[in-house]
């Protein structure tokens, strides 16, 4: 009887603890999904489109075929594991009694390379990548006004040819009480910036940089840091700049960035300061 009333008691006890630890690991997966959503504006809709730099020449002879870089195609990986590998899931310990739950939450999630005309944008909850001269998403939004910052040569129109880029290595801040100023280092520059197409109702993140290898590395900072740009962040809009290290050779692995800016301006971030994200 000894034995079978410590049989039961360890039973009861096992069955306490994975109870226990499926409610916690489900209010925590709740507070992360509801961060994760908020972020990336996919609470309404778990639709969302990644809207990719097109590298087609209009100067080639060549017929119309949409061409996507090497970096670019770091960036489907990148966004691919970010809403496939489950931020919203929980430590493997629990996650058998609550992933059920979640089966239907997952964002669908397409990858599309920038239409060569604004008509032909699918418009829905977005991220866009790349600068205005290959990505028609990113120019649309820069001639609507909607970004908060810019490289300066970045175009409302669609460049002769993309061999030729006006895009410099600095960054302008295009509207608000600092609209005009422009942000230098010796960095490779990449923007972040997430805004809110109100007209739509849908939310646009834009991961940009002067080259590919900037586009990508951005892209990967959003990847690796979306925690805590939603706790800092929450539904609000923001806008990073973020410096790279200059390199002669395009980035082959990830490197830490500085934050050069970021708007809304934290107190401990002021102009010309730099800094990792805390």
């Amino acid at each position: 009887m000894e034995f079978i009333a410590n049989l039961g008691q360890s039973i009861l006890a096992n069955l306490v603890f994975w109870l226990s630890s499926g409610f916690a690991g489900y209010a925590a997966i709740r507070l992360t999904e509801s961060q994760f959503v908020s972020l990336f504006g996919v609470r309404d809709s778990r639709r969302l489109t990644v809207y990719l730099s097109n590298l087609w020449d209009r100067k080639s002879d060549a017929p119309y075929t949409p061409i996507v870089s090497g970096h670019e195609f770091r960036v489907s990986k990148t966004i691919t594991g970010l809403f496939g590998d489950a931020p919203l899931r929980m430590p493997d310990l629990a996650k058998g009694l609550v992933d059920t739950v979640f089966a239907g939450d997952r964002v669908d999630v397409t990858f599309e390379v920038s239409p060569l005309v604004p008509e032909e944008i699918r418009f829905s909850n977005m991220i866009s990548v790349g600068a205005s001269t290959k990505n028609s998403v990113r120019r649309h939004y820069l001639a609507a006004g909607l970004p908060y910052l810019a490289f300066v040569g970045e175009t409302t129109e669609p460049v002769e040819s993309i061999f030729r880029s006006p895009v410099e290595q600095r960054v302008r801040i295009m509207k608000g009480p600092l609209m005009g100023e422009t942000i230098e280092g010796d960095y490779n520059f990449a923007i972040v910036e997430k805004a809110w197409d109100a007209k739509l109702g849908v939310a646009v993140i834009m991961c940009a940089g002067v080259r590919a290898d900037g586009s990508w590395a951005a892209t990967e900072y959003l990847a690796r840091n979306w925690r805590k740009l939603a706790r800092r962040f929450g539904d609000s809009c923001f806008a990073i700049c973020l410096g790279f290290p200059k390199l002669a050779a395009y980035m082959d692995s990830y490197l830490e960035p500085m934050l050069v800016r970021q708007i809304p301006a934290l107190d401990s971030v002021t102009s010309g300061a730099a800094g990792p994200l805390a």
